[in-house]
């Protein structure tokens, strides 16, 4: 996408990771959550690690089962703080469903109120955690069954964490789902160079990989410096609509704190994505159209405006080359 070609989405730069929580870096005050791996009582075998994303402005969560010397990916998630609604954003995707949710903080009581989608059935939960420590504490999750509230007390703690973390299961062993009309972005790096309009060099990469299970496909952006030094800016993923599996949709969190949220449709060799650049200030409605030929990829991104005209933006060529790994 597009998102980093005009300067007029850019906010103000990422401030030092150090500093205490503001306002502007809410997601530092989840820091805790990375310094091990996590293990609730009643579930043997379940582990699961919070790693951050580009510029400490997401979360990637994993759901590890099994053994320590034989754990597999059991499912992926997304954190991240929503600049206009101002709470934490919560994504998971595991086989047995999808989490979608909203959660708050005070202090060590954390809230989270989610929509559990499960095949052919939609749970409305809310889960209390209460910290005791940097270490752990208990969660209350409650929710309705049949007509009757139901309430579950689970204790939670944290471990050591693996030294290597393993990788989903290799997507061409899996059957093809909902999200098949991007696997074509899947593998290989998107590759992007112009100008800014004071003629100095933007250069960027795009690699995207399949979520476990293929429930999502996970797309991560470098901005790439003079010296090739690579540097997250952007990480994001796609996924399908819980009601109807053919909408499909995305959410993509920069660096300094934006975030994109819409869907995207795909019609021969075109993809269309419209969606919404979040910040604190502002909300802006944009329409951005890619055409693939091949290995190469033409972005046309217009700004919508408040009586549906579409105002032409950016119109930049990105080129697909073969990762280093052969992948």
């Amino acid at each position: 996408m597009l998102l980093l070609v005009l300067p007029v989405l850019l906010a103000a730069p990422l401030q030092d990771p150090i500093a205490p929580p503001t306002p502007e870096q809410p997601m530092l005050a989840l820091e805790r959550l990375t310094e091990g791996a996590w293990i609730a009582a009643g579930s043997p075998g379940a582990l699961h690690t919070y790693d951050w994303g580009a510029g400490k402005r997401t979360l990637m969560t994993r759901s590890l089962m099994g053994t320590d010397h034989d754990r597999h990916v059991a499912g992926e998630g997304l954190w991240f703080h929503d600049p206009v609604a101002r709470h934490y954003r919560v994504l998971g995707f595991e086989p047995w469903g999808r989490v979608e949710g909203a959660m708050t903080r005070n202090k060590e009581l954390w809230t989270q109120s989610y929509e559990l989608h499960l095949e052919g059935e939609t749970l409305a939960m809310r889960d209390l955690w209460q910290w005791e420590g940097p270490k752990g504490g208990q969660y209350v999750s409650h929710y309705v069954v049949d007509g009757e509230e139901q309430r579950q007390a689970t204790r939670f703690s944290s471990v050591a964490r693996p030294e290597v973390l393993p990788e989903p299961v290799a997507a061409a062993t899996l059957p093809a789902g909902p999200l098949e009309p991007l696997a074509f972005l899947a593998g290989g790096t998107w590759e992007m160079q112009t100008t800014w309009p004071d003629g100095s060099p933007f250069h960027i990469q795009d690699e995207h990989r399949w979520g476990a299970h293929k429930l999502c496909l996970w797309k991560r952006t470098y901005r790439i410096d003079a010296d090739g030094t690579r540097t997250p800016t952007v990480d994001g993923v796609y996924y399908a609509d819980s009601e109807d599996p053919r909408v499909l949709r995305f959410v993509m969190v920069a660096d300094e704190g934006a975030v994109y949220e819409g869907t995207v449709s795909r019609e021969e060799g075109d993809l269309t994505f419209v969606y919404q650049s979040k910040q604190a200030q502002r909300t802006l409605d944009l329409r951005e159209v890619h055409r693939f030929r091949g290995g190469s990829m033409q972005g046309t991104l217009w700004l919508v405006t408040e009586d549906g005209e579409q105002e032409l933006y950016a119109d930049v060529p990105y080129h697909r080359r073969p990762r280093k790994d052969g992948q």
